[in-house]
C-alpha cells in the first residue's frame, strides 16, 4: 500500500467534520468496487494494531475504532465481498490484540523514566478486541440468515443471545428494516419478547441487570412509529402490576423496584394518539373509580362530618401572601410578629380546602386521580379542583376572609424553635400584602418604602439560615434556580410539611408521608457484575452518561407512603405533602388528618386502623396513577386549544 494512499486514507478515517459512505470511500481513494475497498480496510487496521503502542494508543484509537465502524457497515448493508476471508484475517488480527494483552506487565513499564499507567493500554487492548469480537459476531450472523423472516431470526439472535445493547442500537439505526414493521412476523415478534421482559420482572430472583438490558431494547421498539399497540399489550402490563403488588417473594424495595419499571411500560402504552373532543367523552375515558370498597370509609367520612367547627379569630394578623408573578392557586401564607417576651410568632396559614371538599365526593374522586394541578408546556393547566374553589373561594385572594389550618411557632432570637402548635382559624387578606418572588428579592436588594414589611422579610431571612431552618433546602427552588425569595419562604413550607409527618410519626398517627431514597448508579453497578459489564461495555461518552442516568433514575424515586421513611433527598428523616392543597392531593388528604388528630385529638383505636387501610388506598394511587395524569393533561389540553 502507497505511503500517499494510506495517508489520504487515514485523513478520511479519523475527519471529524464529514462523514464518508463506504461509496465516497471507494470514491475518493479510487477504488473499484467493495472488495477492493474491504481488502484495504483490513490491511490498514491490521498494520494499525501491530504499530500501536502506549505513546501513540490516543491517536491509533481514532483510526481503529473508525474502520471497525466502516466494516460492520459492509457486513449490515450487504455489501458484496469474501466473508470467509474477512472472518479469517479479523481472526488474525484477535490473535495480535491478545498477545498484546498478555504482554502487559503492570510492574514494568516506564516512559521517559517514569511509571506508566499500564492500566490505561490494557484497557485499550480490551477495547480493540470487544470491536473486534462485534464485527465477527455480525459476520456470523450474516451467513445464517436469508429473507424476510430470517430478519426477526436476525433480531432474536441478537437480543436474546449477543446482548450487545450498543450493537443493537448501531444496527437499528443503520438497518432500519430490523425495527417492528407491520406485518405478522413482526408482531409476535414484539409480543414474545414483551412477555420475556414482564416474566424478568415478576421474578424476583432476576437479575436487574437483564431487566434494565431488556427494558431499552422493549424501549427501542417502542420509539418506532410503525408500532401498533393493542389491547393485549396493555392487558399483559396490568396483569403483571397485580402480581407484583400482591405476589410471595418480594421484599418493599424489589417490589417498589420492580413497579417503576412497570409503570414506565404502562406509561408508553397509553400514548394513543387519537384526542377525545370534549369534556364528556374525557370522562368516559377516563374512568374514575371510588373508594366506596375500601373498609373504614363511612366512619372516616362521619367523623370528618362531627369534626368541631371552631375557627379562631385571626383576622388581625398579617398574613403575607408570597407566590409566583401571575399565580393563580394561592394557597398558602406566612406571618411574623415579635412577642413580648422577645421571642417571634411564625404563622404558617394553608387554605382549608378539606372544608369545601367531602372525601369521595366527585370533585375529590376526580382530584385523587389527577394527583395534581396539571402545568402544560404551552402555559395552559388543568387545576385538580374546580375552578369556583381553587381560582375563588378557597384561594387567599387579596381582600377575603378565608378559613385556613394554621401552624404557629415560637422561635427564640437563635433560630431555635421552642414550641408549635396545629389549629384553626379566619384570617384576612390585603392587597397591600400580597407580594411576588420579584417584588421581595428587589426590596432584599434595595428596601423598601414600608420599613415594617423591610424588618420583616429582614428576619424571615435571618430565620432561614440558623437553627432547624439552616439544614433545610427547599429543592424544587435549588433544582429550578429560583431566586432568593423563592428559596427562602420554601424553607418555611419544608419546614411546615416536615413538622407535621415528625408530629405523626411520633404519636403512631397514620399519615400519607413523602418517601424517597436516593440511589448511586456506581452503586448499583457495582453491586451487579452483569450490569457492570454491560454498562462498562459501552464507550466513555453519551452512550455510557445516558445508561448511568436511566439506572440511576429508575431507582432514585419519591414516593407516597403510610411508612414513615426518610426522605434522602432533602435530607430529612422524615417529609409530608401539606402545603399545598388547592394543587396536591396528597396535601388535601392530610388536611384532612390534622384536624382529627393534631386539633381535634381523635384517639380511637378502631378509626385509626381503618384511616390506614384508606391511606394505603389513597398511597398506591397516587403512585400508580401518573401515567393517566400525564395522558389526561395531553387530552384536555387538545380540548382547551379546541
Amino acid at each position: 500500500m502507497s505511503s500517499k494512499l494510506v495517508l489520504t486514507f487515514k485523513g478520511i478515517i479519523v475527519n471529524d467534520e464529514s462523514d464518508y459512505t463506504l461509496d465516497d470511500m471507494k470514491e475518493a481513494l479510487g477504488l473499484n468496487n467493495d472488495k477492493s475497498l474491504v481488502n484495504f480496510l483490513l490491511r490498514l487496521l491490521k498494520e494499525e494494531v501491530e504499530a500501536a503502542n502506549f505513546d501513540t494508543m490516543t491517536y491509533e484509537k481514532s483510526i481503529i475504532s473508525n474502520i471497525y465502524e466502516y466494516l460492520s457497515a459492509f457486513i449490515i448493508e450487504g455489501r458484496q465481498c469474501d466473508i470467509e476471508s474477512v472472518s479469517l484475517r479479523l481472526g488474525t488480527i484477535k490473535m495480535i490484540v491478545n498477545k498484546k494483552i498478555s504482554n502487559i506487565n503492570s510492574c514494568i513499564r516506564k516512559d521517559n523514566g517514569e511509571i506508566a499507567n499500564p492500566l490505561f493500554e490494557k484497557d485499550f487492548w480490551w477495547c480493540v478486541r470487544d470491536l473486534n469480537n462485534e464485527i465477527l459476531d455480525l459476520i456470523s450472523i450474516s451467513e445464517k440468515y436469508e429473507g424476510e423472516r430470517g430478519y426477526y431470526y436476525l433480531l432474536s439472535d441478537m437480543v436474546y443471545n449477543i446482548q450487545n445493547l450498543y450493537l443493537l442500537q448501531e444496527v437499528s439505526e443503520k438497518f432500519p428494516r430490523l425495527l417492528l414493521e407491520r406485518n405478522n412476523e413482526g408482531e409476535f415478534f414484539f409480543f414474545e419478547l414483551l412477555e420475556h421482559y414482564v416474566d424478568l420482572i415478576k421474578n424476583p430472583a432476576a437479575s436487574i441487570a437483564e431487566i434494565i438490558y431488556y427494558d431499552a431494547v422493549v424501549g427501542m421498539f417502542l420509539s418506532n412509529d410503525k408500532l401498533k399497540i393493542n389491547k393485549k399489550y396493555k392487558d399483559l402490563i396490568s396483569v403483571a402490576i397485580n402480581q407484583v403488588n400482591h405476589g410471595k417473594g418480594f421484599d418493599k424495595d424489589t417490589r417498589n423496584q420492580r413497579l417503576i419499571f412497570l409503570n414506565h411500560l404502562r406509561k408508553k402504552f397509553m400514548g394513543e394518539k387519537m384526542y377525545v373532543a370534549n369534556e364528556k367523552e374525557l370522562g368516559n375515558k377516563y374512568m374514575f373509580s371510588k373508594l366506596d370498597t375500601v373498609d373504614g370509609l363511612k366512619e372516616f367520612k362521619e367523623q370528618l362530618n362531627d369534626a368541631n367547627n371552631v375557627y379562631h379569630d385571626f383576622t388581625d394578623k398579617k398574613v403575607i401572601t408570597i407566590d409566583p408573578v401571575g399565580a393563580s392557586e394561592l394557597d398558602d401564607g406566612i406571618s411574623l410578629e415579635k412577642l413580648k417576651n422577645g421571642n417571634y410568632l411564625l404563622g404558617v396559614y394553608i387554605t382549608d380546602v378539606s372544608n369545601y371538599v367531602a372525601i369521595n365526593s366527585d370533585d375529590d374522586i376526580k382530584a385523587l386521580h389527577r394527583g395534581a394541578t396539571l402545568y402544560l408546556s404551552n402555559g395552559l393547566f388543568i387545576p385538580m379542583l374546580p375552578k369556583t374553589l381553587s381560582l375563588n373561594h378557597c384561594s387567599f385572594l387579596p381582600d377575603n376572609v378565608r378559613k385556613a389550618i394554621v401552624c404557629f411557632y415560637e422561635i427564640e432570637t437563635d433560630g431555635h424553635i421552642k414550641q408549635h402548635f396545629f389549629t384553626k382559624g379566619l384570617i384576612k387578606t390585603r392587597a397591600n400584602l400580597r407580594f411576588s418572588y420579584t417584588d421581595v428579592n428587589e426590596m432584599f436588594k434595595h428596601g423598601s418604602f414600608d420599613s415594617l414589611m423591610e424588618r420583616v422579610f429582614h428576619q424571615l431571612q435571618i430565620f432561614s439560615g440558623v437553627g432547624l431552618l439552616k439544614n433545610i433546602s427547599d429543592e424544587a427552588a435549588v433544582k429550578a434556580g429560583k431566586v432568593e425569595a423563592h428559596s427562602i419562604i420554601g424553607k418555611y413550607m419544608v419546614l411546615t410539611n416536615y413538622i407535621a409527618a415528625m408530629d405523626a410519626k411520633k404519636g403512631g398517627l397514620p399519615f400519607l408521608f413523602r418517601t424517597h431514597h436516593t440511589v448511586e448508579s456506581d452503586n448499583i453497578i457495582d453491586a451487579n457484575p452483569n450490569l457492570a459489564k454491560l454498562v462498562n461495555g459501552l464507550d466513555n461518552g453519551s452512550h455510557n452518561c445516558v445508561a448511568r442516568n436511566i439506572i440511576s433514575n429508575s431507582f432514585s424515586k419519591a414516593y407516597y407512603s403510610t411508612e414513615a421513611l426518610p426522605h434522602e433527598g432533602l435530607g430529612l428523616p422524615v417529609y409530608s405533602h401539606i402545603t399545598s392543597p388547592l394543587r396536591r392531593y396528597a396535601d388535601l388528604a392530610n388536611q384532612r388528618l390534622i384536624k382529627l388528630f393534631f386539633i381535634d385529638k381523635l384517639k380511637e383505636e378502631k378509626m385509626i386502623y381503618q384511616i390506614e387501610n384508606i391511606l394505603k388506598n389513597i398511597a398506591e394511587d397516587l403512585n400508580d396513577n401518573q401515567f393517566v395524569v400525564n395522558q389526561y393533561a395531553n387530552d384536555y389540553a387538545h380540548i382547551l386549544k379546541r
